[in-house]
């Protein structure tokens, strides 16, 4: 028996210093829904803390996701009071600085600033606390640019349980800017407990580093708890041991301010990149809350750059900033490591269609708000009906876009003309006779030249469109427009050609289109293992041209499998060298995943993808990966081209780029490019992705590489819409309120101008803290890992302009230049950069008396 006890002593413990905090992990939603974590499970651990604080003097708890706290606030008020008086007393720590513990490898860059900029505003105004120390224990794997997300908000130190490198618990985690954050791997989950056996943990996690101290979390989680009264007592027994580590109870930023203060910076090991991959399955499991979340990035920054820029046209000017926050906290929320990745109960979803409808709502009510003072704005007087067409992107396009209109009578047919009366490529999509004598039509026409960030103004008119000669036709299973061929074979539904004309070349090595994959049994919302087997969904009627217009022609291809559906319209638009689908799934498996795929000719060891502000390359090797709006193969073929040319061309670089408005897992091999779009697992809800899905995607065949290509641009022109409001007719004019009246705005007007164009916009929005209608929050990053210059060019002169964080605070160096109107700051490779900008005069259109502008009062 002594010899026994002898053999598990373990002096080498005794070097060690246990910094002991603890934890109570609370999933806001995962086998519960939100309701029960607000009102039982954070109620009875805050509870549990609190008197455990009370029995043990100097017991520290820390606590993150400020959402929970909101709630807590607001449910149980007495219950906030006390938590607030232990973070004054500083045995409670608020850490995290995020609403939610979110996933990091789904949300968009500008989405993870909002998690830290909502979060850490709570913080302060509410709970009087400054986060600094990042707090994600449970999430399944870490973007390459967090670091620099963190860094620009504040953030010191991240605090993360997987895919974390074993071979340095503390180590320098730089991105692709060279930003850094001190980053540590806790050594026993965030659940720990406290045995004898602690010790040899505590070992066991310092043979990679010759750090001493450990910080060491405690307490139940998942569904709360905290503290345990068998924690408590194995402290007890541990401090009695002469072979244990030395205990003491710590928070969270007073270790790290130790540590960092301790440590020689050199010497701590620095790591790179993306820290990946826990859970592969779960970045396509729940395709609609993958939907939803898109159709919320895309919504909400789009109704505050127009609702930011209304301020500098409205006489009364005013910004919902209420009503914005606060569906931004619901997208925030939707945003939680458990709930985006599918890894949920089935109610859990249907609670997030509630949320994104009350976001839709609150954001949805802002843009039409602040598109309806812009468009008052206009001279719309004349011929026919006025429609506006707005650009939240901030470079010029040209594309289609649809406008619902209503003409008196019932005119035969309508084209679409310019503020100048040049006719565009007009098709009416639907027709809709009303009871009173109108016509209620949709029409789809070829909007040129929409400024950056701005509006042009268009009209419907009766009469017959000219025969506009262009290379946009459709003709049994061919399609064809000025850049690329489609043909769809007949038999199988499958696209079985793309010839890319510019080039000119074969795009595709095989047919493209739907793929069956059986997944191996014992898969789950998490993981995902695709069996070798493949079907094809077999035609259910034959292959028919639905639209056959001067702007877009669509083949329609319905496809079935077992118990489910599939329509699939397969496009070419006038002007736009994409081939795009509108895939209608009725989908009715489990067990089975639906892939869409394109093998490509040519070859390439490694593909793109992008990533949260940014992205990152990966080997082709079959792996499901995660991805945002674009993936791309870039390649070199030695394929014989169709047409005679010199032999160097047959090396030229060319790819394609695979473009998505909602889905995010993929995987690359053998040249094919694939996008996961459905599956059936059933462990966490038995009907998971039962029913109707809607998806668009589009192959961009490019020269050179996606930089060269423009990629991000087409895959955000694809999620990011031109928008066509009818108009109503009237002079445009504002009158009155002690200055000269206003003439209407120009018919063409941009709000914004950003070069060169690797530098993409992210945000314009009104200031967080303070309401005033001449400030303005600016938000880009540079994508093609080249430092620039950026040349900002706004509407009216500047009386301010300064670099700022994500808080929105002055940075302590500021190389903003002001010219009039004009910007230059410096921006490095892969830098994300936040401006604030103060405007000398408002919006306004020609203004009497030489007048130039209306002076903002200071």
């Amino acid at each position: 028996m002594n010899e026994s006890k002898t053999e598990k002593r373990l002096p080498q413990a005794r070097a060690f210093t246990v910094h002991l905090i603890g934890h109570a992990h609370l999933d806001l939603a995962y086998r519960w829904r939100w309701s029960e974590s607000v009102h039982y499970a954070a109620v009875d651990t805050f509870e549990g803390v609190l008197r455990q604080m009370e029995q043990v003097p100097g017991l520290t708890f820390c606590q993150s996701q400020l959402a929970l706290y909101e709630a807590v606030e607001k449910i149980h008020p007495e219950l906030f009071s006390r938590i607030k008086e232990r973070i004054r007393e500083g045995t409670w720590a608020v850490v995290g600085g995020m609403w939610a513990e979110p996933d990091v490898n789904m949300p968009s860059g500008e989405a993870l600033v909002r998690q830290l900029l909502v979060g850490k505003r709570y913080a302060r105004n509410r709970l009087g606390v400054d986060t600094k120390v990042a707090w994600l224990p449970d999430v399944f794997g870490h973007n390459a640019h967090l670091p620099q997300i963190l860094n620009r908000a504040g953030m010191r130190y991240y605090v993360a349980g997987r895919c974390m490198p074993e071979e340095a618990p503390v180590f320098w985690w730089e991105a692709p800017d060279g930003s850094r954050v001190l980053a540590y791997r806790f050594p026993d989950g965030y659940s720990g407990a406290i045995r004898a056996d602690l010790g040899e943990r505590i070992v066991e996690w310092g043979r990679h580093t010759p750090i001493r101290d450990v910080l060491f979390l405690y307490g139940a989680g998942d569904h709360g708890g905290g503290p345990r009264d068998e924690d408590l007592k194995g402290i007890a027994q541990l401090k009695a041991s002469d072979d244990a580590p030395t205990l003491v109870f710590d928070t969270p930023d007073a270790y790290f301010e130790r540590l960092e203060k301790e440590l020689d910076p050199d010497a701590i090991p620095v790591v790179r990149g993306e820290l990946n991959f826990f859970a592969r399955g779960c970045y396509t499991t729940q395709a609609r809350v993958k939907r939803l979340n898109r159709l919320g990035e895309n919504l909400l920054p789009t109704a505050e750059k127009f609702g930011a820029n209304a301020l500098f046209i409205h006489r009364k000017a005013a910004f919902q900033r209420y009503e914005m926050l606060e569906a931004w906290k619901l997208l925030l929320r939707m945003q939680f490591h458990d709930n985006l990745p599918g890894t949920s109960i089935g109610p859990v979803y249907k609670d997030n269609e509630a949320d994104f409808a009350a976001l839709h709502t609150k954001a949805s009510a802002i843009l039409r708000e602040a598109l309806s003072v812009i468009g008052a704005r206009q001279d719309t007087r004349g011929e026919g009906t006025p429609v506006m067409v707005y650009n939240p992107l901030a470079w010029r396009r040209s594309e289609p876009v649809e406008a619902e209109v209503a003409l008196r009578g019932a005119p035969e047919a309508v084209v679409v003309v310019d503020h100048e009366g040049r006719i565009l490529p007009t098709q009416v999509v639907d027709r809709s006779p009303q009871a009173n004598g109108w016509t209620r039509l949709r029409v789809l026409f070829l909007a040129s030249e929409v400024p950056s960030l701005g509006y042009r103004l268009f009209r419907v008119v009766p009469g017959a469109s000219p025969k506009i000669s262009g290379d946009l036709g459709a003709e049994g299973t061919l399609l064809e427009n000025e850049f690329l061929t489609v043909e769809v074979d007949s038999v199988t539904g499958q696209i079985c050609r793309i010839f890319d004309k510019r080039a000119p070349r074969e795009v595709l090595s095989a047919p493209a289109g739907l793929r069956i994959i059986p997944e191996h049994r014992l898969n789950t919302a998490w993981t995902i293992k695709l069996l070798d087997e493949l079907e094809l969904p077999a035609l259910a009627c034959p292959v028919e041209i639905v639209e056959r217009g001067p702007v877009r022609a669509t083949i329609r291809v319905t496809t079935v499998w077992e118990d489910s559906t599939f329509v699939q319209d397969i496009s070419l638009n006038a002007g736009v060298p994409t081939v795009h689908c509108a895939l209608k799934a009725e989908w009715r498996e489990s067990d089975t995943c639906l892939k869409v795929a394109f093998p490509l000719t040519g070859s390439s060891h490694e593909a793109a993808f992008e990533v949260p502000f940014g992205h990152v390359m990966r080997p082709t090797n079959g792996d499901e990966v995660p991805a945002l709006k674009w993936i791309d193969l870039s390649l070199r073929s030695r394929q014989a081209l169709s047409t005679p040319v010199k032999a160097s061309l047959s090396e030229a670089n060319y790819g394609a780029s695979l473009l998505n408005n909602g889905r995010y897992g993929f995987d690359v091999k053998d040249n094919v490019l694939r996008m996961s779009l459905l599956r059936g697992a059933v462990d966490m809800d038995p009907r998971a992705d039962d029913g109707a899905h809607r998806v668009d995607f589009a192959l961009y065949p490019h020269a050179g590489d996606w930089r060269e290509a423009r990629t991000l641009r087409r895959a955000n022109e694809l999620n990011v819409p031109l928008i066509a409001v009818a108009e109503r007719k009237h002079e445009g004019s504002a009158m009155g309120w002690g200055v000269p009246p206003e003439e209407p705005l120009p018919p063409v007007f941009s709000f914004l101008e950003i070069a060169p164009d690797n530098l993409m916009v992210t945000a314009m929005k009104p200031v967080e803290e303070r309401f005033s209608a001449s400030d303005l929050v600016l938000r880009f990053y540079e994508t093609a890992g080249k430092a620039v210059t950026a040349e900002i060019t706004c509407p009216v002169p500047l009386a301010e302009a300064y670099e700022c964080d994500f808080m929105e605070e002055p940075l302590a160096e500021n190389h903003a230049e002001i010219d009039e109107n004009r910007i230059r700051v410096p921006v490095g490779a892969y830098e994300v950069k936040t401006l604030y900008l103060r405007y000398s005069k408002r919006f306004a259109g020609s203004l009497p008396q030489g007048w130039e502008g209306i002076e903002i009062e200071a």
